[in-house]
């Protein structure tokens, strides 16, 4: 699969649209639902987790400040750390890599031999 610019450009797009959204319903809560830690914050979180981690640089992150505080406090409870551990905020977004790419992602060679079907037996 190349590196489709436009695909990650939407992707992008999906994901500031996303953001923009949760940041205006955190704009006067401190959690998802009610007042206190729910299953919806620790599965949105954890859900986020990766994107904190890899996408979401300083200057992403500022212009999410209601999506941050939240995350933040979720993913340092208590309970969270004894289970995921520390979460590390991104310093520099994850960026495709087309040779690492094709080293994990060999292109299957056109002219391989191939297997020959085995006989299954029927069952009468």
């Amino acid at each position: 699969m190349p590196n489709n610019k436009n695909v990650v450009n939407k992707g992008h797009e999906n994901i500031k649209s996303f953001m923009t959204v949760l940041d205006n319903h955190l704009l006067d809560k401190t959690y998802l639902v009610g007042e206190s830690v729910t299953l919806a914050d620790l599965t949105l979180a954890v859900y986020m987790r990766d994107l904190y981690s890899m996408i979401l640089d300083e200057g992403r992150r500022n212009s999410f400040v209601n999506v941050t505080r939240w995350f933040t406090t979720i993913i340092n409870q208590d309970e969270v750390l004894r289970i995921l551990g520390p979460t590390s905020l991104c310093e520099k977004p994850a960026q495709f890599d087309a040779k690492l790419f094709q080293q994990n992602n060999p292109k299957p060679q056109k002219n391989a031999p191939k297997k020959k079907k085995v006989p299954t037996a029927t069952l009468r």
